[in-house]
């Protein structure tokens, strides 16, 4: 169908653009392909209506509800997006598409806004949704011995009441951001096939999905990026009382970054264990839902629950905390901070120091 050059010309477009660009560019197509007078007009115009539905606790879902809504959007469906918060199961409408996404949050529990509307469709009767189709997506972590819990329960539960499963469920780690492009590009294609455009399922796929799948390496805190500090620079003039620095970290890998974006810097040497308890107590009188994550949590729930039983901190964990004080202090010195920040942070690390020491061991038999 293309040329020589044509095709050059789109493969050096396509080699540029963001997975997001590529979805937009997708929808963009089928629209003109949708005008023209060979019929695809009016398969767009009576594709079903497709109904997003999500439950969040952070916002991970909804902000992934919005990037599947205009996907999908461009691929010529009437959409809608609504989260679970205020929903009960017979608010589910049974014409159409539905997609869930769900995060998980504790032991495979629900986000705290979409709990009421998990026990309306765990106590709905069998056959009560009979005549919906639907998909599942959900957003947990593997560290947590139920992963993905929620999205897991609630495609059992939809498939109980009668619900049909047009696409196997996707459930994402942490790292969900390097695979969710790939997943929206499966949705689309499997939505176009189901409403009978198989042509424009072609089209979505050539174009949503990404020529070389974003591992997760720099975009998330499984796969961090070591870099190295290769300049530190005050701005300040030298009178001022003021000190605004200007870092520039290198790094061995090849980054790429938008304008806009935010980066993670993680500080090994920073001792955890007082912030986990004073995380824990702010969340005792905040949020018992939280606490109950913080304190259940397999890596960061055994300190909290050492102070909370015998008001005392490990032997390790002291050895680890002001080793790693000392460690920050000496890389500070190193790295030619000013001696009054240097200052502030010995008092602090004093303070902190004095405090982990002066605990109690944890009993023997509880190590």
């Amino acid at each position: 169908m293309l040329n020589n050059e044509q095709q050059r010309l789109l493969q050096t477009l396509l080699d540029g653009l963001t997975p997001e660009q590529k979805l937009w560019l997708a929808g963009y197509v089928q629209g003109l392909t949708g005008r023209l007078p060979d019929g695809g007009a009016a398969v767009a115009s009576n594709k079903p209506e497709v109904h997003i539905f999500y439950a969040t606790e952070t916002g991970n879902s909804k902000a992934l509800s919005l990037s599947l809504m205009k996907a999908v959007k461009g691929a010529g469906f009437k959409v809608k997006s609504n989260p679970v918060n205020r929903m009960k199961f017979s608010d589910i409408p049974k014409d159409g598409f539905s997609i869930f996404l769900a995060s998980t949050h504790g032991e495979g529990d629900p986000p705290e806004s979409a709990v009421k509307f998990f026990e309306s469709v765990r106590g709905a009767a069998d056959g009560a949704l009979a005549g919906l189709q639907f998909a599942v997506l959900g957003l947990g972590d593997k560290s947590y011995q139920i992963f993905c819990g929620a999205a897991t329960e609630l495609e059992k539960e939809l498939t109980r009441l009668g619900g049909t499963v047009i696409q196997e469920a996707a459930l994402f780690d942490v790292d969900y951001a390097a695979h969710t492009p790939k997943w929206i590009s499966q949705t689309v294609e499997t939505l176009n096939k189901l409403s009978g455009d198989t042509g424009a399922s072609v089209s979505a796929v050539s174009f949503a999905e990404p020529s070389a799948v974003r591992t997760g390496k720099g975009y998330t805190r499984l796969e961090p990026v070591s870099g190295r500090v290769k300049h530190i620079v005050n701005l300040n003039d030298i009178d001022s009382k003021k000190q605004t620095y200007h870092i520039e970290i290198e790094y061995e890998d090849s980054v790429p970054y938008s304008c806009g974006d935010a980066a993670g810097i993680i500080l090994p040497l920073v001792p955890t264990t007082p912030f986990l308890l004073l995380a824990a107590f702010a969340f005792a009188r905040s949020s018992p839902r939280l606490h109950a994550w913080l304190v259940s949590h397999p890596r960061l729930g055994p300190p909290i629950n050492d102070w909370q039983r015998h008001r005392a901190i490990r032997r390790r964990a002291k050895v680890v905390a002001v080793a790693a004080m000392v460690a920050f202090l000496t890389l500070g010195a190193a790295l030619g901070l000013a001696p009054e920040i240097i200052a502030a942070q010995a008092l602090v690390f004093a303070a902190v120091a004095a405090f982990v020491l002066t605990r109690p061991g944890v009993p023997e038999a509880d190590e």
